[in-house]
């Protein structure tokens, strides 16, 4: 996993906005129940790419007790 992550930082130190990369990291770390962490992925990628699915993933890591399941492509 730590090799994931790291390919993940890599790509975002060198295009801080690469949505695949936001929103791989956000999906991993809430996967993991690391809510704030992906909440801060999940943040960033709709800063730069407000979408509907963006938007119910942060709110399903903001009530974390609540989480969906969520395994379909997202368009970014």
């Amino acid at each position: 996993m730590h090799e994931v992550v790291s390919a993940h930082e890599r790509t975002l130190a060198a295009e801080p906005g690469a949505a695949t990369a936001l929103l791989a990291l956000a999906d991993l770390y809430a996967g993991l129940g690391r809510y704030e962490q992906a909440l801060e992925y999940y943040g960033r990628l709709d800063r730069a790419n407000r979408t509907p699915e963006v938007e119910e993933r942060m709110a399903d890591v903001a009530a974390p007790g609540n989480l969906v399941e969520h395994r379909r492509q997202v368009d970014i």
